[in-house]
């Protein structure tokens, strides 16, 4: 997740040297969370600027983050979702892998 107060800046020179010396975000992330509950419309959940350089590790991380953060309000996400972006999709793979395996000990302890 960013990191939130990074490029804090009291002056025009400041904010100079973080245009210059600092990455620049290329594209913004925007992550968006759909209520399951009738008559509930989707909300903006995140919002940031990114330079396009992450991996689909970066993204289980993120994914991570997120459902500890939301967890502590009794928020249960149900799944993530993708536009297509291969990081994303590999992560999602991932993570059906993971569950589907979590899945099968869970089963197999349960069985026993």
């Amino acid at each position: 997740m960013p990191i939130s107060y990074s490029f804090l800046a009291r002056s025009a020179k400041e904010i100079e040297h973080h245009f210059n010396e600092g990455r620049t975000a290329s594209l913004v992330y925007v992550i968006i969370a759909q209520p399951i509950a009738e008559h509930t419309s989707p909300f903006c959940l995140s919002l940031f600027g990114i330079d396009d350089k992450f991996t689909s590790e970066d993204i289980i991380a993120r994914w991570k983050f997120i459902l500890k953060e939301l967890a502590k309000f009794g928020i249960n996400v149900l799944g993530f979702s993708s536009d297509g972006d291969p990081r994303l999709l590999k992560a999602i793979y991932f993570k059906l892998e993971f569950d589907v395996k979590l899945a099968v000990v869970q089963c197999y302890i349960y069985e026993q």
